[in-house]
């Protein structure tokens, strides 16, 4: 029996994920890479379950981040979900859950390092939540994925990718010892059920940049970044 399918590696993996398969073959589905089908061509790849977790996470991110952030434009909520739901954040998770002593592969695969290939961890994340999908609904996938993305959530934050702009300005400007930072309310256009706020940012007196929002909140942090990215060039 070869790395990744001792017979009790599907029970551990459901232990780890604190979720029990009804239809255990969606899991087993979910965890077999497309070159392993090259060996055994009537076993079917995680491919199909790739696409549909792929949408599945998509919409958790999105949804928790406009449940939880009623103040945040839509800028700030995309500039994070693609952090949330990049490449990187989704391969940790997957390491984190050791799904790669889990995948089914092909030989050459697996010694060519595939079970650590972080495009491949990414991938088997996205299968095994369409595969919880597909076998509990979405009142599953919540319960068992949404926590785990929660902690990329955390870790975007952390790391200001959260969009936390004004913060990240204020502590750079102030490197340099007190500085006065202003944000002016210049501008309300739009209906007032689709209103948008222009701010301007002023440092010591001189504005720096101009930013807009559905709010003068999103206002201020878009103005923010402009400011940070311009510093940044």
């Amino acid at each position: 029996m070869t790395h990744g399918e001792k017979g009790d590696s599907l029970e551990s993996l459901q232990n780890r994920l604190s979720y029990q398969f009804t239809d255990v073959s969606l899991l087993r589905e979910a965890l077999t890479h497309a070159s392993r089908t090259n060996e055994a061509p009537d076993e079917p790849c995680y491919e199909r379950l790739e696409f549909l977790g792929d949408a599945v996470v998509e919409l958790l991110v999105t949804h928790r981040l406009y449940a939880a952030h009623p103040d945040w434009g839509e800028g700030q909520m995309t500039r994070t979900r693609a952090s949330v739901v990049s490449e990187p954040a989704l391969s940790a998770l997957a390491a984190a859950l050791r799904l790669g002593e889990n995948l089914r592969m092909g030989k050459g695969t697996a010694r060519l390092g595939g079970r650590e290939r972080p495009s491949i961890l990414c991938d088997v994340f996205e299968s095994v939540t369409g595969a919880v999908f597909l076998d509990g609904g979405m009142e599953a996938a919540e319960r068992v994925i949404l926590p785990l993305l929660e902690q990329a959530l955390a870790r975007a934050a952390a790391n200001g990718v959260a969009g936390d702009y004004k913060t990240a300005l204020q502590e750079k400007l102030q490197q340099s010892g007190e500085r006065h930072i202003v944000y002016r309310s210049v501008s309300e256009e739009g209906p007032p059920h689709d209103r948008t706020f222009g701010v301007e940012l002023a440092v010591d007196g001189e504005v720096l940049s101009r930013g807009e929002g559905h709010s003068k909140k999103a206002a201020q942090q878009d103005a923010a970044r402009i400011a940070l990215e311009a510093m940044n060039e």
